[in-house]
């Protein structure tokens, strides 16, 4: 304030100094208090909104952003801890690890003026999903009359809360420090509704309630899986880049960017209308201006650029605290070695979330459009090479205790989006809670661990036997198992159990044998188990070596003769596709789809009768009909009509009650 009373007695240049040095401190705070005014206001990560799950027993780092300098408290559950904004806005702040809780609380954070309150928190398991669309398409939860039916009491019975997050939006070249503006807020922690549960989930809702039921915690899944997105999508830049490219460029990650680029130049991609990258971010730009408008991304084709998922869905979720991975992903490839790939990727994502997380995926699953063969030859079609690979990874990882494959080929059907996701999600359930809870559970079939030719005998010892390996001939007593000789001659071998963890395979038309294959076929007769009727993984060995199997031709009559199939089509006038979803030695189930099929729509099909059944019996719907014996140069048949959309039991005599209750969906 000013003295009046001197003021008089200055002298005129000390009054003017005195009245500019006013005017520039009254600027000062008027400017000061505009950018007070004007500051963007704190905020957190996108990952925290109200319904969070956090997890348990580990640090729980807390981030987001405010004005630089800005000092923050972060206060949950009885802690309160501090942080400071840096120069580019950042904060982080960590609680103590927590106990596991299903009490709703507030997590709070006071930035400077602004405090910031999420609501509804639980502490329990959290889980990351990633991948591609068979951890989004559902199935529906079915007694297959093969597996275990897992049933759930649900929160309903007691049971804590599952929550689903969907995290992530968008493309982009860059990676990310949060979810990209467009999207931000957009997506919710919801509640699994289990009162009643949907007629059909997804796979991670399935693993998701083993998980819960095992660990009696909440559990919480961030979904960043992407329907039809390749694994390069899925990596970093300098991980990709820390591969040869395949054919040419310096590296992978250049070489896979040049060929997108190069496609839209050729019109790949009815979904993509701009020629370059850098065209469709411009469209994007000048969409941002009205995102009620559509996204000009959509459809398949920027999605699959590399690195573009990786840097807005995975590195914005970094750092928070969960407890590991569930993947599945494979049918979009890419080509090469994807196995080092997935275990680079997974080992790049360890390191920007700052722990040795466990990582749990599927293999891709069979068709059965095809049919297991009945004389010794291997097939495949699209998903069988990366198969391989994704098996391949596992002994990648060089002996982690905390990773491994779960065997899903099995539960495959004639869709590539296979149904049988409530097993799956069983699986993958019990597979974490053996290697990431320490728990003892039998979640996959037996695997290879080592064999041995010797002697006109190959041996080969497996893991995974439960209480021990179990052998079941297929049709006509067919071993599923091809054995070779030097000069490419194959049989089915015969198979002897020496011991619990141990079979030996022969052959007489085929002394001495260099290698051996099983299930190595798009749809191949299953007869090695474990003891809780598990199938074995595929497996090619010779020696002590593993390899891919060859694609071959299936053997066909000569001309103008009929192939050897366990199913011929004689009349299909909707066109539906052949589900061979179970073939045992005493019968098999068969059903057709088609997406268009009209009312009374039907299949008449030759159904194959093995030579050491007596006679055939055929039910369909569960209803007996009457069969036409048929025999032509391809062998035994019975001939009927179905309809579309329902199953069908061929069986030995006496025999169809024991697969009638069978439902491979």
């Amino acid at each position: 304030m000013c003295n009046h009373s001197i003021w008089p007695r200055l002298s005129a240049p000390v009054r003017a100094v005195a009245l500019l040095c006013g005017l520039i401190l009254s600027l000062f705070l008027f400017l000061a208090a505009t950018a007070a005014a004007h500051a963007a206001p704190a905020r957190l990560a996108d990952i925290f909104s109200d319904g969070s799950i956090l997890q348990r027993q580990m640090p729980v780092p807390v981030f987001g952003w405010a004005e630089p300098g800005t000092k923050v408290e972060v206060s949950f559950a009885g802690q309160s801890v501090a942080a400071t904004a840096d120069a580019q806005g950042y904060w982080k702040a960590q609680l103590a690890p927590l106990e596991a809780s299903i009490e709703p609380r507030e997590l709070t954070v006071k930035a400077g003026s602004d405090t910031l309150t999420v609501r509804n928190v639980l502490v329990g398991e959290v889980w990351l999903v990633a991948g591609q669309s068979n951890m989004r398409a559902g199935g529906p939860d079915l007694d297959s009359g093969v597996y275990p039916h897992y049933v759930s009491k649900g929160n309903g019975g007691g049971m804590p809360e599952i929550r689903i997050r969907d995290f992530g939006t968008g493309v982009s070249l860059e990676a990310l420090p949060d979810v990209d503006e467009a999207g931000r807020g957009k997506n919710k922690w919801i509640t699994m509704n289990e009162n009643p549960p949907a007629k059909e989930m997804p796979l991670p809702y399935y693993f998701a309630r083993v998980l819960r039921d095992a660990l009696n915690v909440p559990v919480g899944l961030i979904m960043v899986a992407v329907p039809g997105t390749n694994q390069a999508a899925w990596m970093s830049k300098e991980t990709l880049e820390s591969f040869p490219a395949l054919d040419k460029g310096d590296n992978f990650y250049a070489e896979f960017l040049a060929t997108k680029e190069a496609d839209l130049t050729k019109g790949k991609g009815a979904d993509a209308p701009y020629k370059s990258w850098a065209e469709f971010k411009a469209a994007e730009d000048a969409w941002r201006a009205n995102t009620k408008a559509p996204w000009p991304g959509k459809g398949q084709t920027w999605i699959n650029f590399p690195t573009v998922l990786y840097n807005t869905r995975v590195h914005p979720l970094a750092p928070y605290a969960f407890k590991g991975v569930i993947w599945h992903q494979g049918e979009a490839g890419p080509r090469g070695p994807y196995g080092k790939r997935l275990v680079a990727m997974f080992r790049q994502w360890r390191t920007l979330f700052g722990h040795d997380f466990p990582v749990v995926w599927g293999t891709l699953s069979r068709n059965t459009q095809s049919q297991p063969p009945l004389l010794p030859a291997t097939d495949g079609f699209y998903r069988s090479g990366t198969n391989v690979e994704i098996r391949r990874a596992l002994p990648e990882f060089g002996g982690e205790k905390n990773v491994d494959f779960v065997e899903f080929y099995d539960l495959g059907n004639e869709n590539t989006h296979f149904t049988m996701k409530a097993e799956a999600g069983r699986r993958m359930a019990l597979g974490v809670l053996a290697k990431a809870y320490g728990q003892t559970h039998d979640y996959t079939g037996p695997r290879v661990k080592d064999s041995k030719v010797e002697g006109g005998k190959i041996t080969v010892t497996f893991s995974d036997t439960g209480k021990g390996i179990r052998y079941e001939p297929s049709l006509n007593g067919i071993s599923g198992v091809i054995i070779r000789g030097a000069d490419g001659q194959a049989a089915w071998a015969d198979v002897k159990v020496l011991g619990p963890n141990t079979l030996e395979l022969s052959s007489a038309q085929v002394p001495e044998p260099k290698g051996a294959a099983y299930a190595a076929n798009s749809n191949p007769h299953e007869t090695i188990f474990n003891s809780d009727g598990l199938p074995a993984s595929p497996f090619v060995v010779k020696g002590e070596d593993t390899e891919q199997p060859r694609t071959e031709r299936g053997k066909r009559g000569a001309a103008g003769e009929p192939s050897a199939a366990i199913v011929r089509v004689e009349a299909n006038p909707a066109k539906a596709d052949l589900h061979l979803q179970h073939v045992r030695r005493d019968g098999y189930v068969l059903e057709f789809r088609a997406a268009k099929a009209a009312p009374g729509d039907k299949v008449t099909v030759l159904a194959y009768v093995p030579a050491e059944w007596s006679e055939a019996q055929v039910e369909v719907s569960g209803q007996p009909v009457t069969a036409e014996s048929v025999t032509d140069a391809a062998g035994k048949y019975v001939k009927f009509e179905m309809p579309i959309g329902v199953r069908a039991v061929v069986a030995k005599a006496g025999k169809a009650a024991d697969f009638s209750k069978i439902n491979r969906y």
